[in-house]
């Protein structure tokens, strides 16, 4: 299933992680596993929860997501008073069946089960129990006890798999779980009271990392084709296996590609030619039809389509590679700015996503993402840099790193000329040149965003106090450009406050993070995309030689995590002051967050008492 797979501008809306929830409104939350002689897996939840206020009523709104392939069966479903006493049992006709649109999704199959269990007279319970069946499947389980992000007081998983049947299990190292063979039926439990949702706090590892889970996979399975979770290597088989013969285009697309590459020698130049035909007579959906979402689409369907979703765009990309003679690879990765770790030791599915990797013949590797209308050729960037992926190679499957972003391929730079205008005001000149999370913000606006909407989004991002914009122009773009610049004139308040006998300017505009103190923090540290920021600003004054002006010291803040510096000078021109920020990527464990938390304390502190002077 493709979780995740358009860049940047919804991801910013969407990055807003909720924090664990209510005071234990989930009073049971129990899962039964059964796999019976024949290999089908049956799945049953139970879930009794208390609705205290009407602000916990989002809790009686009941939705299941499944896929075609699973059967989903309502057991019951009940709404309870305080004492326990039935008063409402769901009726066949308040169950809701649809598609289920993720974010982001142009289109997307898997379904969505809903009903409400709603009351108007508080506290009061609500109890249902469902039942999936399905005949393949790649994880016996993957449980965490906690529903929907709330905190949990009892939760329980029982697993039942008959003699014979193998298995490999991981699990967090807080969860107890017990194991017994009895009557040759092997029954795997855990049990948790009173569980607590990790927190959120910034620069931490995902909170799906930092939750209690338990996930069991079958060492041999049946889905779509036979497979293994032996190794790597032979999962990497079944995957080649389930999308054997599906990199195979029509005759008229196999031209198609010729006419496009032909006369070309540039083995770079012909892959790029491919990618941005790609990008240009494509576009991302989410499906997954076939096999639970697994095997990909053909590229034929792509090329008569026009669409596909991750998998099958990145199936099209490699059948056009492959008919020009270029050999490249099927790569599954976990995708987002904060990714899950891949447990190495562990072979099973652990990936969101899918990318192409293309293998040059001067030993150098290009990297598509397929997904995305937007991004340059051979550019992950944020969303999917320094981390594994899973390459397809049949017996040569194996996980590989992605390119690690460095701080100067994130750098931002923004250019300020202020000129204080005689009725007060000032006008202002914008020279922005954005690379990383900036770039990919503003490029997919660009294209895929309303006027108004680029408009508010560089505002926010200038944050000037009633900055009126008279003119955003770009003035240097290229698709394959990984920067992206514009130039802004416009007006802005009054920069200047008095206090006392001076005219007082607070120049310095970096947003430097605010992080939890740390005797609240609970989590180590994790910076996962290197911060690179700077500002270099120009004051002009009316009749500055006639003005007293008196400049805050420089400053220089060095530390493990990252840098800080601010420079004022005066010339003939006016204040010049140049600010940049620096944070490099890396863990650090928990005991050394008072120290991060100091660093970013100290620029902070600096910042606070940075003012130009004017008598």
């Amino acid at each position: 299933m493709d979780h995740i797979c358009h860049i940047k501008w919804m991801l910013l809306i969407c990055m807003i992680i909720g924090s664990s929830r209510g005071e234990g409104q989930v009073l049971k939350y129990d899962t039964d596993i059964h796999i019976d002689e024949k290999g089908t897996k049956l799945t049953s939840v139970t879930l009794l929860i208390q609705i205290n206020t009407r602000e916990e009523s989002e809790l009686a709104e009941v939705a299941i997501s499944h896929s075609p392939h699973q059967t989903l069966a309502i057991d019951f479903a009940m709404v309870k008073d305080q004492d326990g006493t039935v008063i409402r049992k769901l009726k066949k006709k308040d169950v809701r069946v649809s598609n289920d649109r993720s974010y982001g999704s142009f289109y997307e199959d898997n379904l969505i089960t809903e009903f409400d269990l709603f009351s108007n007279s508080y506290p009061y319970q609500i109890e249902y129990q469902y039942t999936l069946t399905e005949e393949q499947f790649l994880y016996v389980a993957y449980w965490t006890p906690s529903y929907r992000s709330f905190n949990t007081q009892n939760a329980s998983l029982r697993v039942e798999m008959p003699e014979g049947y193998k298995f490999t299990s991981r699990h967090s190292p807080d969860l107890e779980v017990g194991e017994e063979f009895l009557n040759g039926t092997t029954t795997i439990t855990c049990e948790v009271n009173g569980y607590e949702v990790p927190e959120y706090e910034l620069f931490a590892p995902p909170l799906t990392e930092l939750s209690s889970f338990l996930s069991i996979v079958p060492s041999k399975f049946h889905y779509g084709v036979g497979g293994s979770f032996k190794s790597w290597e032979s999962f990497g088989e079944w995957q080649a296996e389930l999308n054997a013969n599906t990199d195979l285009l029509t005759a008229a697309e196999i031209k198609k590609a010729h006419d496009l590459v032909d006369g070309l020698v540039d083995e770079v130049e012909i892959i790029s030619k491919l990618y941005h035909y790609l990008q240009d007579h494509t576009k991302y959906i989410n499906v997954s039809i076939d096999v639970g979402g697994l095997k990909s689409y053909p590229a034929s369907y792509v090329a008569s389509n026009g669409y596909g979703d991750c998998k099958a765009l990145t199936t099209y990309m490699k059948a056009l590679l492959k008919c020009v003679g270029i050999q490249s690879y099927y790569s599954k990765i976990y995708a987002g700015e904060n990714p899950v770790p891949v447990i190495r030791d562990f072979p099973s599915p652990q990936s969101n996503h899918v990318i192409l990797m293309v293998p040059l013949t001067d030993g150098d590797t290009v990297w598509l993402e397929n997904t995305s209308n937007t991004l340059p050729f051979n550019y992950l960037g944020t969303f999917t840099h320094n981390r594994y992926a899973f390459v397809i190679d049949d017996d040569k499957s194996q996980l590989i790193k992605t390119p690690k972003l460095h701080p100067k391929e994130v750098k931002e730079e923004r250019a300020f000329t202020l000129e204080c205008t005689t009725n007060g005001t000032w006008d202002v000149n914008i020279d922005l040149n954005l690379q990383g999370t900036a770039f990919e913000h503003f490029r997919y606006g660009r294209i895929h965003k309303s006027e108004s909407d680029q408009l508010s989004a560089m505002k926010d991002y200038i944050d000037f106090e009633a900055l009126e914009m008279q003119t955003l122009d770009l003035q240097e773009y290229h698709r394959d450009s990984t920067f992206i610049k514009y130039n802004i004139k416009g007006k802005i308040l009054p920069k200047i406050r008095k206090v006392g006998n001076y005219e007082v300017i607070s120049p310095l505009k970096l947003k430097i993070p605010k992080v939890n103190t740390p005797d609240t923090r609970s989590h180590p540290i994790r910076i996962t995309i290197p911060v690179h920021k700077k500002d270099q600003s120009i004051y002009h004054f009316h009749e500055l030689e006639e003005k007293k002006i008196q400049l805050p010291e420089k400053i220089q803040i060095d530390s493990e995590f990252g840098s800080y510096r601010a420079i004022f000078e005066l010339s003939p021109e006016g204040v010049h002051v140049s600010e940049e920020f620096e944070l490099k990527t890396g863990d650090y464990p928990l005991s050394q967050f008072a120290d991060f938390y100091n660093f970013l304390q100290d620029i902070h502190q600096f910042k606070n008492k940075s003012s130009i002077l004017i008598l």
